[in-house]
């Protein structure tokens, strides 16, 4: 049994209620640890007065009252629910293309190679195949999608990276802040699609409410002696268990869109039975005016590149002949 396999095992079997301390201790951390970096530079709905600032724009009928309830849900949790915000035949056109990419056996995303299927007939996940793909494009940046995105980072925000699911991920505890730093921290957020209804057997999404307030784990404190998706399960398990923060699943219905904070933790549920799909895409997006690079290799983006489809911006994703990652324009020419 594999590291990953025998951890969920032990979360879905262990069905122990929340002792009253750990719930004193979640009460604690979402009402009273400050945010994990200085007020003036965070996101406005990471910061101690955003449950006024939400009804002062209510007052001034900036937002509606269902928007200022969605924002304060945000504040206090970290994610957001959407349902049915994405329409069923935009959703098929997307699968008729991955379809298409396999009959053709296309070239595609950033793994410059053609689809390739498990043994249960599932597709293996394809990232950034939205840079060859106009109805993966369609759904990546759907104005609702970036609208409320923009509302709850307090800025216009442009899509930077796609991966496309087809089956349960199984995939370690993490957050997306190491993965896709920005700095100021919290300016990058993400949006899970579900592309079908969810069975709870397939492997859902797994997440942890509250867990954006948590200190952000930054690559410098890795020791680097272990497989660090291993090192970072470790670690935000360890803070969850502190703050007597659970897990839960997100059971999915099609066009079901799941928005989450930089810092929110989550993962894949464990696989209980392989044959079954989990169709699925995970969008990023990162707010206009931060820096943007990843903490683990210290690859630095530059938003310079965004370009524009259908008036929605995105960052391109850059490959070589080869296939490998260019982290920019300006270095792909001068590689050429």
């Amino acid at each position: 049994m594999s590291r990953m396999t025998a951890w969920l095992k032990q979360i879905f079997t262990s069905q122990e209620p929340v002792s009253q301390e750990q719930s004193t201790s979640q009460e604690q951390l979402q009402e009273n640890q400050a945010w994990p970096q200085p007020e003036a530079v965070s996101p406005w709905l990471d910061r101690s007065n955003a449950l006024s600032e939400i009804q002062a724009k209510q007052e001034r009928s900036e937002i509606d009252s269902d928007t200022a309830e969605k924002l304060s849900y945000w504040h206090k949790n970290g994610y957001l629910v959407l349902p049915k915000l994405i329409d069923d035949s935009r959703l098929d056109l997307v699968m008729e293309e991955f379809e298409r990419f396999w009959t053709e056996q296309t070239i595609i995303g950033g793994h410059h190679r053609p689809l390739q299927r498990d043994a249960n007939g599932h597709f293996e996940p394809p990232i950034n195949v939205h840079m060859q793909s106009d109805v993966i494009k369609d759904v990546f940046l759907d104005r609702q999608i970036l609208k409320w995105l923009g509302l709850i980072l307090g800025r216009d925000v442009y899509g930077c990276q796609t991966i496309n699911f087809f089956k349960g991920t199984q995939r370690a505890l993490h957050h997306d802040h190491i993965h896709m730093t920005t700095r100021p921290y919290g300016f990058l957020a993400a949006a899970w699609v579900a592309f079908e209804d969810i069975d709870a057997r397939s492997g859902p999404l797994l997440y942890v409410p509250g867990s954006h307030r948590l200190r952000y784990l930054e690559a410098a404190s890795l020791t680097g002696g272990k497989d660090s998706a291993d090192e970072v399960q470790d670690l935000l398990t360890d803070r969850m268990r502190e703050n007597g923060l659970p897990t839960e699943r997100f059971i999915a219905r099609k066009g079901d869109v799941f928005l989450w904070h930089a810092n929110l933790i989550h993962g894949g549920a464990l696989v209980e039975e392989p044959t079954l799909s989990r169709k699925s895409m995970a969008c990023h997006y990162i707010g206009f005016d931060v820096d943007y690079y990843h903490d683990l290799s210290g690859t630095v983006r530059d938003p310079a590149d965004v370009v524009y489809y259908k008036g929605a911006p995105y960052l391109p994703e850059y490959y070589d002949e080869n296939g490998h990652f260019v982290p920019s324009r300006k270095a792909l020419l001068e590689r050429q």
